[in-house]
């Protein structure tokens, strides 16, 4: 359990593929299966999902070498472990404290850097990056004098997307004001690091959360009022005073990464365009076949980035694709059609809590990349905890 709170935070260090979140889940799995046993508490659907993607990743191995998928292994074993070990109350209780950290650290981030100029390092140089950078010390740097404050994370939008669930688990919560109180910290937080992830995210379950409010029968007619009112107000207000601070101006600037994606000057519109588009245009030099079933083979994939008329946009052995077009390319749209299956079985059988993170999951899906990732476990694991009979306790407490 403590392994999937930490697993977002080192997955920054490491070696490559071979992360130290990777390491430790694959050392965890091990011990897990000899004292536990196997015990296959995944959905069916995603259990036909693995099946179905070691089947595809068989069928397009082109040696011995290709044959062995470690992702593919490790994922499923993943996935697995945490179905059966996450605990609601005990999970959230380290979650609240993690997350809690971080937070403070981030605010203690932005205070450093508008009074002395210098932001403290939430990463800690002694350690070897796992991340895709040239140059480490520019990275430190960046992060230090110009980048975005990211707590202890690698980057904002991974800082945002690990206490999104928190935040939309402590706006539904109605058993005491102060979790309110906690989610409006949380979206300050979360504006605060200026990622687009996370504005998506606190827009998606803010405006659900009003939607719920105002057609809740539960609840009196002047409390609807109020809700839409205040949602209303502050929106406006927040979106005004953002708009005028230099922070607001910066995201303004990165807005222009999206709008001028058909510009020549990759450096400056690199961002927006990777994680929206650029996957789409390779999996349109696929080959029938493989639009319907994927191409799991890595090498393949390489040739299809060259072969389509986006490798200017790729850096070398770099493969990055947002969630959706993760799925397209290594399963198909067979794959997809699974993926979209599973996140209605999953909000089928929770409550709108549940149901708000999960569409959140989805809709993030399109601009981020969580393949099957610790923190898509997240999203999915507590959506699956805030079931129905959960509410109904919760509701007579």
């Amino acid at each position: 359990m403590m392994s999937l709170l930490l697993a977002p935070l080192l997955q920054t260090y490491g070696w490559g593929k071979f992360d130290f979140a990777f390491i430790l889940l694959t050392l965890l799995i091990i011990p897990y299966l000899l004292f536990y046993g196997y015990d296959n508490k995944l959905p069916r659907i995603l259990s036909l999902y693995f099946i179905f993607w070691f089947l595809t990743h068989f069928m397009h191995a082109s040696s011995i070498r290709t044959t062995v998928s470690l992702g593919w292994g490790r994922t499923f074993l993943m996935f697995l472990m945490f179905y059966s070990c996450v605990k609601r109350e005990t999970f959230l209780k380290y979650y609240r404290i993690i997350s809690t950290i971080c937070i403070a650290f981030l605010f203690l981030q932005e205070f450093s850097f508008y009074t002395t100029g210098v932001r403290i390092r939430g990463i800690i140089t002694s350690l070897p990056l796992a991340l895709n950078v040239q140059n480490a010390l520019e990275y430190y740097d960046y992060m230090t004098y110009t980048g975005r404050s990211a707590s202890f994370f690698s980057e904002p939008a991974i800082f945002c997307q690990y206490v999104l669930p928190l935040f939309c688990i402590e706006l539904f919560d109605r058993s005491r004001v102060l979790h309110f109180f906690y989610a409006a910290i949380i979206a300050v937080a979360i504006l605060l690091s200026q990622s687009g992830n996370g504005l998506v995210g606190i827009g998606v379950i803010g405006t659900l959360y009003c939607v719920f409010e105002i057609f809740d029968r539960g609840i009196s007619i002047k409390r609807r009022l109020i809700v839409v009112l205040l949602f209303t107000i502050i929106a406006i207000a927040s979106t005004l005073f953002f708009i005028e601070t230099n922070k607001g101006k910066e995201m303004l600037e990165r807005r222009s990464e999206i709008e001028n994606i058909g510009g020549n000057n990759k450096d400056t519109h690199l961002s927006g365009f990777i994680r929206i588009f650029r996957g789409y245009y390779v999996f349109q030099h696929f080959s029938t076949s493989e639009k319907i079933f994927g191409q799991d083979n890595t090498d393949k994939i390489k040739q299809h980035i060259i072969g389509s008329n986006m490798y200017l946009f790729f850096e070398d052995d770099e493969l990055y694709f947002n969630t959706i077009q993760e799925f397209m390319i290594r399963t198909g749209i067979v794959g997809l059609i699974f993926y979209i299956l599973f996140l209605f079985h999953s909000a089928k059988k929770t409550d709108l809590c549940g149901k708000t993170l999960i569409l959140t999951l989805f809709i993030l899906s399109f601009i981020s990349s969580m393949f099957f990732t610790p923190i898509m476990a997240m999203f999915i694991l507590l959506a699956k905890a805030e079931d129905k009979e959960h509410a109904k306790i919760a509701a007579t407490e």
